[in-house]
């Protein structure tokens, strides 16, 4: 499998977003016409148990018609750390949102998204 990385010229973008009692989103805004976002890895921690559930999503937004790509749902109880290194794509030239719910008072939930930007035909 060639590098994706070489065969695009595209840079690596990491983002983090980090919230207390309220949602930890990141925002991949679209890339282009004939690009898409290819997310390399996730990591989701939480400063403490969350107080309900937990829920992270990973949406694509094509034309303001939002489509799921995938959803991880975490248990009130003790949550260690997750990582992920599969690999999502976003939808062609659409913006692509992770975002974990609100864990509870003075939990404090960091979402981590490391993605490239790449041609369309090339994934």
């Amino acid at each position: 499998m060639r590098d994706m990385k070489l065969a695009t010229g595209v840079p690596d973008e990491q983002v983090v977003a980090t919230a207390v009692n309220g949602a930890a989103t990141v925002t991949l805004a679209a890339p282009g016409p004939r690009n898409q976002w290819l997310i390399q890895a996730i990591t989701i921690s939480m400063s403490g148990d969350p107080t309900a559930d937990a829920i992270f999503t990973i949406n694509t937004d094509t034309a303001g018609a939002n489509t799921l790509i995938e959803r991880i749902d975490f248990p009130r109880a003790a949550c260690a750390p997750y990582n992920s290194r599969g690999a999502y794509k976003g939808a062609v030239g659409a913006n692509v949102v992770c975002s974990l719910t609100a864990l509870g008072a003075s939990v404090r939930g960091t979402v981590t998204v490391r993605a490239m930007k790449v041609p369309a035909q090339s994934i």
